[in-house]
């Protein structure tokens, strides 16, 4: 019994053996290092997409820029509420506010614009709840009322204030 097909039969054959499994074995090799690479790519465009929800999702949370009022932040209501606290009017608070936050309150010109607000508005307070100027009433007009004064005749009016020396 003649096994011409087993290896090594035909000496020529055996070398071309070895380069086809070493090219098998390359190939193999080729194919776990493509699938490495097609899995790698695969977990990246997932993780793409995920990070691309998450940053719809996350503008759709955040307020329209300028929006102020009701859209504001927590965390800028927060502040609001604590300078309020701090004794600040909501004025001086808004001031504060837009002028960099809490920590703008050091700042030597946010100060002087807190003052000068806090200046202006003592003084529009003054005005508007000041007194009329009381002026001590004439001699004339202590003995005479306003409606006799009107009644009399000019020569009398003269007389009344020679008396009274003005």
């Amino acid at each position: 019994m003649d096994n011409n097909n087993a290896p090594g039969a035909n000496p020529g054959e055996e070398g071309d053996l070895e380069a086809i499994v070493s090219s098998l074995e390359g190939g193999v090799e080729l194919v776990e290092k493509n699938k490495q690479l097609f899995g790698r790519a695969k977990n990246a465009e997932e993780e793409n997409k995920q990070l691309k929800a998450k940053l719809a999702q996350l503008e759709k949370q955040r307020p329209a820029a300028g929006s102020g009022g009701a859209g504001e932040t927590p965390s800028r209501e927060l502040e609001l509420v604590n300078l309020r606290l701090d004794g600040y009017s909501e004025e001086e608070a808004q001031f504060i506010m837009s002028n960099g936050g809490r920590s703008a309150k050091e700042n030597q010109f946010v100060k002087a614009g807190i003052d000068a607000l806090r200046a202006a508005k003592k003084q529009e307070e003054s005005s508007v709840n000041a007194s009329p100027a009381v002026t001590p009433k004439s001699p004339v007009f202590k003995k005479h009322t306003e409606a006799e004064l009107k009644g009399m005749k000019t020569e009398d009016l003269e007389k009344l204030l020679k008396q009274s020396g003005l």
